[in-house]
């Protein structure tokens, strides 16, 4: 017995011995010009990764950019796209959601605007084995009658993976109860079902 401890001493020795000898290697990396510049990585594996780059919450000219880019393994950039999220009118969405599943990514923004009385959840499918956008699908849609009160989305997907759940409150009415309106979707943007509620409080300009 003390021989087996005596041994098994000496290896764990060796080993941490061993396993405090290490390197690092330092890649190349993305440089930032603002607080708004926004970088996400997307599909990463052992032969490189895809960023998805925009400006957050910035409007320039009405547009919203959001630039897709392809990396090799040393980050040397390749193949890129740019596409414009939708708009309403005269302006542009702002990006949602983004949910990444088998080589695809579902883009997900919202929009209002007064002159059409809409606030709308628009989908967007993107395609990194090709680089290809689909066309614009409007999944959730709701009245308003101004910005200030304009109500707000909120987006839940489940653990699977298969399926999203979008649950929007309704703009504030004075002296009335909280409204909600529920739409889940699979990730191929096929409406499975959809429900409205009243709750049993009253309506406010947001809630947590």
């Amino acid at each position: 017995m003390k021989r087996v401890i005596l041994t098994l001493a000496t290896c764990l020795t060796i080993g941490f011995g061993f396993a405090q000898v290490f390197t690092t290697e330092i890649s190349a990396h993305f440089s930032k010009e603002s607080e708004k510049d926004m970088y996400n990585i997307h599909f990463p594996s052992a032969y490189g990764f895809t960023t998805l780059h925009h400006l957050d919450n910035v409007m320039m000219d009405n547009t919203k950019a959001m630039v897709f880019t392809k990396y090799d393994q040393a980050m040397k950039a390749g193949e890129t796209m740019t596409f414009n999220l939708p708009k309403l009118g005269l302006r542009a969405s702002n990006l949602q959601e983004v949910i990444e599943i088998d080589g695809q990514l579902v883009v997900l923004s919202t929009v209002m605007d007064k002159k059409s009385a809409k606030h709308n959840l628009n989908a967007q499918i993107y395609s990194n084995e090709n680089m290809s956008v689909s066309e614009n699908k409007v999944i959730a849609s709701f009245l308003i009658e101004k910005y200030s009160k304009s109500g707000f989305y909120n987006i839940t997907i489940s653990p699977n993976n298969t399926k999203f759940a979008i649950v929007a409150n309704m703009p504030f009415i004075k002296k009335t109860q909280e409204k909600v309106m529920i739409w889940v979707y699979d990730m191929q943007l096929n409406l499975l079902w959809e429900q409205s509620q009243t709750l049993d409080y009253e309506s406010d300009r947001s809630y947590d």
